[in-house]
Parts: C-alpha cells; sequence; structure tokens
C-alpha cells in the first residue's frame, strides 16, 4: 500500500471539489442528526456518488449532488442501519470487533453506489477487496483516519474538513485497489506511465530472417533422344555469277571469267578461299 500515493491524489481530488464536498458534509451531517440517522444513509451515498462522477466522468461535483443517491434510498437507509448497529456492538465487545468489521466493510457505500449492488454483495465485495489488498495494511489505514479525526476535530474548521476528506481517501483507494489508476490520474490531470509498454527509446530487434540457400545453376544438358541427328550433307564450290563449278586455283571464272567469288552450291554464302565446310549450312565442300 503506497500512502504516499494515496494522500496525494487524494489532496487533488478534494481540491478540485473542496466546497461543494465541505458544504455537502455539512448537510449529510446536520440533515443526518435532525432526521435521526434516516437520511445519513443516502447522502452519505450521495457525497461518494460526488466523488465517483468526478473520477469516472470527470465531471465538477455541485452541492445539490449531495442528495443524487435517492434512487438507492432503501438500499443505503438499510445498509446504514445494520452497519452502524453491528460495528456499536463490536465496539462494546473490547473494542477490536468493531474496529474489523469497520475495516472489513469500508467500501460497502461506495460498492453499492458504484456497481449498484445489494447490501450484503457490497459486504462481501468489501470484505474481499480488503483481505486480497491486506487487511492489515488497512488496520493502519482506520488508525490513520482516527488520528487525523482527532487532530483536525480539535479545530471547527478542521471538524469540518475531516468527513468529507476521510471519505475521498477511501475512494482512492477503491480505485487504486481495483487497479483503475488511470481514472485517477485523468481526473487530476496526471499521466500514468506505463513502464512495461514499448518506448521510442527501446532497441529495434529484428525478427530472425531465414535465408534458403539458392541451389546451384544447373546448365540444362541437352536430351540426346530429343536431339534430332545432324545430316552431314556435301556441296559444291560454284562461282557466284554463273554457278559453274569451279576451284580455288584460278582468280577468275573459267566459264563466265567474272572475278571469282565461290558461294555453297547448296546455301548460296559465299565461302573463304580454300573453305573445306559451308560455315552456314555445315555442307561439306567438294572441289
Amino acid at each position: 500500500m503506497d500512502f504516499n500515493k494515496i494522500f496525494k491524489y487524494s489532496w487533488e481530488l478534494f481540491v478540485k471539489d473542496i466546497v461543494p464536498l465541505i458544504v455537502g458534509g455539512l448537510i449529510a451531517s446536520i440533515l443526518g442528526v435532525v432526521t435521526l440517522g434516516i437520511l445519513a444513509g443516502p447522502l452519505y451515498g450521495g457525497l461518494v456518488k460526488m466523488i465517483i462522477r468526478r473520477v469516472r466522468e470527470k465531471r465538477p461535483a455541485e452541492i445539490g449532488d449531495v442528495f443524487s443517491a435517492m434512487d438507492q434510498f432503501g438500499t443505503l437507509f438499510i445498509t446504514s442501519l445494520v452497519l452502524t448497529i453491528l460495528i456499536i456492538l463490536g465496539l462494546f465487545l473490547c473494542i477490536i470487533p468493531g474496529i474489523l468489521l469497520a475495516t472489513i466493510w469500508l467500501y460497502v457505500f461506495i460498492f453499492i453506489v458504484d456497481k449498484k449492488m445489494g447490501m450484503g454483495e457490497a459486504m462481501s465485495a468489501s470484505k474481499d477487496l480488503v483481505s486480497r489488498v491486506g487487511l492489515g495494511m488497512h488496520l493502519v489505514m482506520i488508525l490513520v483516519f482516527g488520528v487525523i479525526s482527532g487532530l483536525l476535530s480539535l479545530t471547527y474548521i478542521g471538524g469540518i474538513v475531516v468527513y468529507p476528506f476521510i471519505l475521498v481517501v477511501v475512494s482512492v483507494m477503491y480505485f487504486l485497489f481495483n487497479g483503475e489508476e488511470a481514472l485517477l490520474a485523468g481526473a487530476t490531470g496526471k499521466e500514468v506511465v506505463n513502464l512495461s509498454a514499448p518506448s521510442s527509446f527501446d532497441t529495434y530487434s529484428p525478427k530472425e530472417v531465414v535465408i534458403s540457400p539458392v541451389p546451384p545453376s544447373v546448365t540444362p544438358q541437352p536430351n540426346p533422344v530429343a536431339s534430332p541427328a545432324v545430316e552431314r550433307r556435301s556441296a559444291t564450290a560454284v562461282c557466284a555469277s554463273c554457278g559453274n563449278k569451279v576451284s580455288t586455283a584460278g582468280a577468275f571464272c573459267t566459264e563466265c571469267g567474272a572475278p571469282l567469288k565461290l558461294v555453297c552450291s547448296n546455301c548460296k554464302k559465299e565461302l573463304a578461299s580454300g573453305a573445306r565446310f559451308c560455315p552456314v549450312c555445315g555442307s561439306k565442300i567438294e572441289m
């Protein structure tokens, strides 16, 4: 239990609605006495609703909110009556039982107003919350409340302030222990930093990339079955002008007298002097 955080949030919430809370507390106290306790529970619930609306809805409290829980009049009245009787009986029994009951039922009115629970369900929920957080820690807080009340009640103004302030403290504990600190931070204008969230300053860790090995390139081999058989042809060297078969011995055609340019008789492509095969069709040149 972080007492510093609890009282810091409590004071910041209290000063935001200090006038409605103090005046509402005075109205609840006076009307509670005048009506012999009949309105004490419902008006106490109205003060609780002031704080819950501020936290959940960021709605500024108004003095008239002290009457805002009248729609739960029956539940709040019966709860107030039952808790008062049981705690007073416990205080008469060596005091300690009364303190224990006041401790485990610390959040009963808040559960009724915030969660719309019945009396029995709220008493059970309050007991579970106190047990989960720690009975010993709550007993310490009850003693702190007693010391604060005793000191501030020595002055008239202190007595007026202590009642609504303690109610704010209990409400803050309720939200903190239920994991709703973000709502408190929003209501007080602060920001809760989540240290577990990733930060922009965190070192980036790239995901592991698996690179598949590239298979070595395979030079395609000719399929001897599919490859066509090479056809060997024969051709003769002929004169490019008249087509007469000639030899490469002279410089002019013996038939037409033209300068001798030899061509393949098969594909008519020019041959180099002394060529044995045509470079184009592959035919063997016969002289």
